[in-house]
């Protein structure tokens, strides 16, 4: 008697016997047919959504306006950093008038952030817009929307102590 592995190990003939037998079921001229599962079934393949375009874009805005933000507030450091007096520590105020009338890099500065602010805005619009979005992915359109929230709750805070702090 054979061994099992002797038998998978060796060589069929070709064309003899033991291949017919081998590949019957698949020469038999049978035709097999697949079933897909039925719709609602625990088989069923997931359904891959497109994200949601207005998500897209509103993470998009949302992580450019962050980097505008840094990139601002380096410059703003950089400006002021140039009117400290290195003896004191303190900032020279008619530095600051002299750099005012001189430069408008500050002016700039603020538009930039005014900016930002607006571009935040329409991402959190448009985070909105893709979360009411059906049959569409809304991983780009949770996270923009969070990441302007957050942005615009900040600077909505700052505004309120600002005006807390002006009016008492």
């Amino acid at each position: 008697m054979e061994n099992n592995r002797d038998h998978e190990n060796r060589q069929p003939e070709p064309g003899g016997a033991e291949t017919e037998k081998r590949h019957a079921p698949y020469n038999s001229g049978q035709q097999q047919f697949f079933m897909p599962p039925p719709q609602g079934s625990q088989f069923e393949a997931p359904v891959r959504r497109k994200h949601s375009g207005p998500g897209i874009a509103s993470f998009i805005v949302s992580l450019t306006m962050y980097v505008l933000c840094i990139l601002l507030l380096i410059g703003a450091v950089a400006t002021v950093t140039d009117l400290i007096d290195p003896t004191t520590g303190a900032i020279d105020t008619a530095g600051v008038e002299a750099l005012l009338e001189k430069t408008p890099s500050f002016a700039l500065i603020g538009l930039g952030f005014m900016a930002a602010a607006v571009g935040q805005l329409i991402a959190l619009v448009l985070g909105i817009i893709g979360l009411a979005q059906k049959e569409r992915g809304k991983v780009f359109a949770i996270l923009g929307t969070v990441f302007s929230g957050l942005f615009v709750g900040v600077i909505g805070l700052i505004m309120l102590i600002g005006l807390a702090a002006a009016g008492g």
